[in-house]
């Protein structure tokens, strides 16, 4: 799956792996940043966490010291790219480049106090973490999947030796500059409401319990969700301090012989299978406590209203990437990940996963083509259910099990 990605991005890269220069040290550059955002937050912060990282088989073994902004070098004109995500492709998302911070290529001494300066050896790995600047989530659309692109770029702020060793002399541009690899690139998606301030904070009522295969409705589609992912999490390495548990999710459609359209496509809203963890339905972690499995809330519980214009999604053209068309005996699979573990997680803790079933919120016969004209109505944050048509139009509810479950360890 991250080798098709990367293949998708290739068109975006600037320098890659075969743009190196012999004789410099060979770095490559990691992002991480939050897997969602509210685009309409009033004091909207998005921290990015960027990683340097010597190779520890790097041929030329000398230290090296680099001096690298990531606001002015990541985050400037010539640095890194929005590109929406849909479902089969990616797209350029043009950021004002007026309202990006300059590339200032100045001379610089080198001296201890100045966070940018770093010394690296094979194998070695240094952090920054910085606000991604907010026009980059301008024009960015409602419930939208994006991604963030180091195109790869130039460093030339470089030289060998030791911090010690340059102390308060003067860096300057070296030629031939490192080159720092892309692809690299992190991706976020994106909400957008507006919510009543008057929030109360409550313990969250009993989640219901996972939806079993016999709650299926009886001349409705069988959907089936399988996932899968390594039993353990190494937290060690990571360059966030948020584990991040990566797993697959398979969504299969079993016509079944008795329905009078078993061998026809079917569309659906693909809504319920990319929302977030929820208490009540869809995706859900538990934590091992007392040898029992203890779910996981990480939101909080809130009562209250969301004011918002309802909008349109036109079926055909896919709007938001909101539908998906499956075949008789097709499935669909896609990866996630899970971001959000408690504070106190530590290694030895073990958890489990799975998705605890759902109801489709609109589907119908056929496939995206036959779709064209077919508008349905849904709130304007849209990370909701469809509200119009009512009951899918009397088709019958497609009741989706819960999957299989997934258990894996926290690891050093």
């Amino acid at each position: 799956m991250e080798e098709a990605m990367d293949q998708q991005l290739l068109p975006f890269v600037k320098y890659s792996d075969k743009d190196r220069i012999p004789d410099t040290p060979h770095l490559s550059l990691s992002i991480r940043g939050d897997s969602t955002v509210d685009v309409l937050a009033d004091d909207l912060i998005y921290n990015v966490v960027f990683t340097i990282t010597r190779a520890a088989d790097d041929p030329y073994t000398r230290p090296c010291i680099i001096h690298w902004n990531p606001v002015e070098d990541a985050c400037s004109q010539s640095g890194m790219i929005l590109l929406y995500h849909g479902d089969e492709s990616v797209e350029f998302r043009e950021v004002d480049p007026e309202e990006l911070p300059p590339k200032l290529l100045i001379p610089r001494q080198v001296t201890a106090s100045d966070p940018y300066f770093k010394e690296l050896v094979p194998g070695s790995r240094v952090f920054w973490k910085a606000p991604l600047p907010a026009v980059y989530f301008k024009n960015c659309g409602p419930e939208a999947a994006y991604l963030l692109l180091w195109p790869g770029s130039q460093i030339p702020l470089w030289d060998w030796g030791t911090l010690a060793e340059h102390s308060e002399h003067t860096l300057v541009p070296k030629s031939p500059p490192i080159i720092l690899p892309g692809p690299s690139y992190e991706s976020f998606a994106t909400f957008n409401y507006e919510s009543d301030p008057e929030y109360f904070e409550d313990p969250p009522p009993p989640s219901p319990r996972a939806i079993s295969p016999s709650a299926r409705i009886h001349g409705a589609p069988v959907f089936n969700v399988r996932i899968s992912g390594p039993s353990t999490l190494s937290i060690k390495n990571q360059a966030s301090s948020v584990p991040r548990y990566p797993l697959t999710v398979s969504v299969s459609y079993d016509a079944g012989e008795e329905l009078p359209h078993s061998g026809r496509p079917i569309t659906f809203r693909s809504f319920i299978f990319k929302q977030p963890d929820d208490h009540h339905e869809g995706y859900r972690l538990y934590r091992e406590v007392n040898d029992r499995w203890t779910p996981y809330d990480w939101r909080t519980h809130q009562r209250g209203f969301i004011t918002t214009e309802p909008a349109t999604l036109n079926v055909g053209r896919n709007d938001n990437n909101n539908f998906r068309t499956l075949k008789p005996g097709e499935s669909w699979s896609f990866t996630r990940e899970v971001r959000e573990f408690p504070k106190d997680a530590a290694p030895g803790d073990r958890f489990q996963y799975l998705f605890k079933g759902a109801t489709l919120d609109w589907w119908n016969w056929g496939n995206l083509k036959d779709h064209e004209e077919t508008v349905v109505w849904v709130p304007g944050w849209l990370v909701a259910k469809v509200q119009d048509p009512k009951d899918n139009d009397g088709r019958p509810t497609v009741v989706v099990p819960a999957s299989n479950a997934v258990e894996f360890t926290l690891v050093d």
